[in-house]
Protein backbone atom coordinates (compact mmCIF):
# COMPACT_ATOMS: atom_id res chain seq x y z
CA UNK A 1 0.00 0.00 0.00
CA UNK A 2 1.31 3.45 -1.03
CA UNK A 3 1.89 6.01 1.95
CA UNK A 4 1.24 9.68 2.82
CA UNK A 5 1.81 11.66 5.35
CA UNK A 6 -1.02 12.49 7.40
CA UNK A 7 -0.35 16.68 6.80
CA UNK A 8 -0.57 16.08 3.10
CA UNK A 9 -3.68 13.99 2.99
CA UNK A 10 -5.08 16.36 5.21
CA UNK A 11 -4.09 19.10 2.94
CA UNK A 12 -5.03 17.41 -0.43
CA UNK A 13 -8.44 16.45 0.75
CA UNK A 14 -9.44 20.37 2.20
CA UNK A 15 -8.08 21.26 -1.16
CA UNK A 16 -10.96 18.82 -2.80
CA UNK A 17 -13.86 20.53 -0.80
CA UNK A 18 -12.31 24.03 -1.80
CA UNK A 19 -12.69 22.87 -5.42
CA UNK A 20 -16.24 21.63 -4.62
CA UNK A 21 -16.82 25.04 -2.96
CA UNK A 22 -15.39 27.09 -6.28
CA UNK A 23 -17.43 25.18 -8.42
CA UNK A 24 -20.62 26.18 -6.51
CA UNK A 25 -20.07 29.26 -4.90
CA UNK A 26 -17.11 31.20 -6.23
CA UNK A 27 -16.27 34.77 -5.56
CA UNK A 28 -15.59 36.20 -8.71
CA UNK A 29 -16.43 34.91 -12.31
CA UNK A 30 -14.69 36.96 -14.92
CA UNK A 31 -17.21 38.12 -17.92
CA UNK A 32 -14.58 37.04 -20.47
CA UNK A 33 -13.38 33.72 -19.70
CA UNK A 34 -16.09 32.32 -17.41
CA UNK A 35 -13.28 31.34 -15.50
CA UNK A 36 -13.85 31.80 -11.86
CA UNK A 37 -12.05 32.10 -8.39
CA UNK A 38 -13.03 31.55 -4.57
CA UNK A 39 -11.18 33.02 -1.40
CA UNK A 40 -11.37 31.06 1.50
CA UNK A 41 -10.10 32.08 5.07
CA UNK A 42 -11.00 30.63 8.10
CA UNK A 43 -10.95 32.74 11.44
CA UNK A 44 -9.20 29.56 13.00
CA UNK A 45 -7.01 29.71 10.98
CA UNK A 46 -6.33 33.78 10.78
CA UNK A 47 -2.72 33.31 9.17
CA UNK A 48 -3.71 30.87 5.76
CA UNK A 49 -5.20 32.68 2.91
CA UNK A 50 -7.02 29.43 0.58
CA UNK A 51 -7.36 30.70 -3.07
CA UNK A 52 -9.44 27.81 -5.64
CA UNK A 53 -9.98 28.29 -8.76
CA UNK A 54 -12.96 26.61 -10.40
CA UNK A 55 -12.75 23.94 -12.57
CA UNK A 56 -14.26 23.36 -15.78
CA UNK A 57 -18.31 23.79 -16.12
CA UNK A 58 -18.86 21.07 -19.02
CA UNK A 59 -21.98 22.95 -20.33
CA UNK A 60 -20.01 26.10 -20.71
CA UNK A 61 -18.57 27.19 -23.97
CA UNK A 62 -16.11 29.55 -22.99
CA UNK A 63 -14.50 27.06 -20.74
CA UNK A 64 -14.43 24.50 -23.27
CA UNK A 65 -12.75 26.61 -25.34
CA UNK A 66 -10.44 27.64 -23.15
CA UNK A 67 -9.56 24.15 -22.28
CA UNK A 68 -9.12 23.13 -25.99
CA UNK A 69 -7.15 26.62 -26.88
CA UNK A 70 -4.00 24.53 -26.53
CA UNK A 71 -1.36 26.26 -28.06
CA UNK A 72 2.06 27.24 -26.35
CA UNK A 73 2.18 30.87 -26.33
CA UNK A 74 4.79 32.95 -24.90
CA UNK A 75 3.63 34.04 -21.36
CA UNK A 76 5.88 35.84 -18.65
CA UNK A 77 8.79 33.72 -19.45
CA UNK A 78 7.27 30.72 -20.03
CA UNK A 79 5.64 28.65 -23.01
CA UNK A 80 2.31 28.00 -21.63
CA UNK A 81 -1.11 26.73 -22.84
CA UNK A 82 -2.91 29.62 -24.51
CA UNK A 83 -5.88 29.28 -22.74
CA UNK A 84 -5.09 28.92 -19.43
CA UNK A 85 -2.91 31.74 -19.91
CA UNK A 86 -5.81 33.32 -20.51
CA UNK A 87 -7.68 32.50 -17.96
CA UNK A 88 -4.96 33.10 -15.22
CA UNK A 89 -4.78 36.88 -16.81
CA UNK A 90 -8.27 37.52 -16.66
CA UNK A 91 -8.10 36.50 -12.53
CA UNK A 92 -5.03 38.01 -11.61
CA UNK A 93 -6.11 41.49 -10.51
CA UNK A 94 -8.57 40.28 -8.51
CA UNK A 95 -6.23 37.45 -7.06
CA UNK A 96 -3.28 40.34 -6.39
CA UNK A 97 -6.02 42.48 -4.74
CA UNK A 98 -7.02 40.05 -2.18
CA UNK A 99 -3.51 39.20 -1.64
CA UNK A 100 -2.70 42.20 -0.54
CA UNK A 101 -5.55 42.49 1.35
CA UNK A 102 -4.39 39.72 3.07
CA UNK A 103 -0.85 40.54 3.73
CA UNK A 104 -2.24 44.15 5.45
CA UNK A 105 -3.93 42.03 8.09
CA UNK A 106 -2.67 38.56 8.20
CA UNK A 107 -0.19 37.36 11.50
CA UNK A 108 3.06 36.24 11.58
CA UNK A 109 3.84 33.44 9.71
CA UNK A 110 1.51 34.03 6.16
CA UNK A 111 0.45 31.16 4.10
CA UNK A 112 -1.17 31.21 0.81
CA UNK A 113 -2.82 27.97 -0.62
CA UNK A 114 -3.73 27.98 -4.39
CA UNK A 115 -5.22 25.10 -4.89
CA UNK A 116 -8.26 24.04 -7.79
CA UNK A 117 -9.70 21.12 -9.92
CA UNK A 118 -8.88 20.52 -13.45
CA UNK A 119 -8.45 23.63 -15.46
CA UNK A 120 -8.54 25.20 -12.03
CA UNK A 121 -5.65 22.86 -11.07
CA UNK A 122 -3.54 24.31 -14.29
CA UNK A 123 -4.52 27.57 -13.28
CA UNK A 124 -3.49 27.61 -9.73
CA UNK A 125 0.03 26.06 -10.75
CA UNK A 126 0.41 29.22 -13.58
CA UNK A 127 -1.07 31.51 -10.70
CA UNK A 128 2.15 30.48 -8.55
CA UNK A 129 5.02 31.56 -11.21
CA UNK A 130 3.21 35.10 -11.23
CA UNK A 131 3.20 35.53 -7.93
CA UNK A 132 6.50 34.10 -6.53
CA UNK A 133 8.45 37.05 -5.97
CA UNK A 134 5.17 39.84 -5.22
CA UNK A 135 4.84 37.67 -2.01
CA UNK A 136 8.69 37.29 -0.88
CA UNK A 137 7.79 36.39 3.16
CA UNK A 138 4.86 34.13 2.24
CA UNK A 139 4.69 30.78 2.08
CA UNK A 140 3.55 29.95 -0.89
CA UNK A 141 1.75 25.94 -1.57
CA UNK A 142 -0.05 24.90 -4.65
CA UNK A 143 -2.17 21.65 -4.17
CA UNK A 144 -3.63 20.67 -7.71
CA UNK A 145 -6.25 18.01 -7.70
CA UNK A 146 -6.47 16.37 -11.36
CA UNK A 147 -4.34 19.19 -13.54
CA UNK A 148 -4.08 18.85 -17.37
CA UNK A 149 -0.54 19.80 -18.11
CA UNK A 150 -0.06 23.44 -18.78
CA UNK A 151 3.43 24.32 -20.31
CA UNK A 152 6.12 23.30 -22.85
CA UNK A 153 8.98 20.91 -21.42
CA UNK A 154 11.60 23.75 -21.49
CA UNK A 155 9.32 25.84 -19.39
CA UNK A 156 8.73 23.12 -17.07
CA UNK A 157 12.74 22.40 -16.43
CA UNK A 158 12.75 26.63 -15.50
CA UNK A 159 9.30 26.26 -13.33
CA UNK A 160 10.79 23.30 -11.30
CA UNK A 161 14.21 24.44 -10.97
CA UNK A 162 12.34 27.24 -8.71
CA UNK A 163 9.33 25.86 -7.80
CA UNK A 164 9.03 22.22 -8.13
CA UNK A 165 8.82 21.89 -3.92
CA UNK A 166 5.58 24.37 -4.10
CA UNK A 167 3.98 21.78 -5.97
CA UNK A 168 2.16 18.87 -4.96
CA UNK A 169 -0.43 17.15 -7.91
CA UNK A 170 -2.47 14.26 -8.16
CA UNK A 171 -3.30 11.77 -10.68
CA UNK A 172 -6.19 9.24 -9.92
CA UNK A 173 -5.71 5.92 -11.71
CA UNK A 174 -4.96 6.93 -15.18
CA UNK A 175 -7.23 9.67 -15.48
CA UNK A 176 -7.31 10.90 -19.43
CA UNK A 177 -7.38 14.91 -18.30
CA UNK A 178 -4.14 14.58 -16.70
CA UNK A 179 -2.56 13.17 -20.05
CA UNK A 180 -3.55 16.26 -21.66
CA UNK A 181 -2.13 18.30 -23.93
CA UNK A 182 -0.36 15.36 -24.80
CA UNK A 183 3.50 14.79 -24.11
CA UNK A 184 4.20 14.35 -27.88
CA UNK A 185 2.65 17.80 -28.46
CA UNK A 186 5.77 19.09 -25.88
CA UNK A 187 3.77 18.94 -22.81
CA UNK A 188 4.89 18.88 -19.69
CA UNK A 189 3.91 18.70 -15.54
CA UNK A 190 5.52 20.36 -13.36
CA UNK A 191 5.88 19.33 -9.31
CA UNK A 192 5.19 16.57 -7.48
CA UNK A 193 3.18 13.41 -8.21
CA UNK A 194 0.81 11.71 -5.88
CA UNK A 195 -0.47 8.52 -7.78
CA UNK A 196 -3.93 7.16 -6.91
CA UNK A 197 -5.43 4.18 -7.33
CA UNK A 198 -4.01 1.81 -9.52
CA UNK A 199 -1.48 3.19 -12.30
CA UNK A 200 -2.71 0.25 -14.33
CA UNK A 201 -7.10 1.23 -14.20
CA UNK A 202 -7.25 2.62 -17.50
CA UNK A 203 -11.21 1.57 -17.07
CA UNK A 204 -11.79 4.23 -15.36
CA UNK A 205 -9.50 6.89 -17.10
CA UNK A 206 -12.77 8.31 -19.24
CA UNK A 207 -16.28 9.49 -18.46
CA UNK A 208 -18.51 7.94 -16.95
CA UNK A 209 -20.00 7.29 -13.19
CA UNK A 210 -16.20 6.12 -12.07
CA UNK A 211 -14.74 8.60 -13.73
CA UNK A 212 -11.17 8.73 -11.89
CA UNK A 213 -11.71 12.81 -12.79
CA UNK A 214 -14.51 13.42 -10.67
CA UNK A 215 -13.58 14.67 -7.43
CA UNK A 216 -15.55 12.26 -5.05
CA UNK A 217 -13.89 9.26 -6.60
CA UNK A 218 -10.31 11.16 -6.59
CA UNK A 219 -11.30 11.31 -2.34
CA UNK A 220 -11.99 8.30 -2.38
CA UNK A 221 -8.94 7.14 -3.61
CA UNK A 222 -6.98 9.59 -1.69
CA UNK A 223 -8.51 7.99 1.46
CA UNK A 224 -7.40 4.62 0.87
CA UNK A 225 -3.82 5.80 1.00
CA UNK A 226 -2.05 4.64 4.30
CA UNK A 227 -1.34 7.99 6.27
CA UNK A 228 1.80 8.17 8.19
Amino acid sequence: MRKISKVLQAQLIQSIDDSNLAYDQPDFIDEGTHSAVRFIQDPAVPNVLRISFRGTIPTDKKNLWDDLDFDQVSWKGLKAHHGFSRCVDALLPIVQKRIQEFMLTSPIGPQIILEGHSLGAALAILTLWVIKFSAPLVDLRVFAVEPPRSMGRASSHLYNSMLKDKVTWTRNEQDVITHAPLSDWGYRHVGHKIQLGSRWNWWTAFFGKKWAHLLPQVKVNLLKLQAI
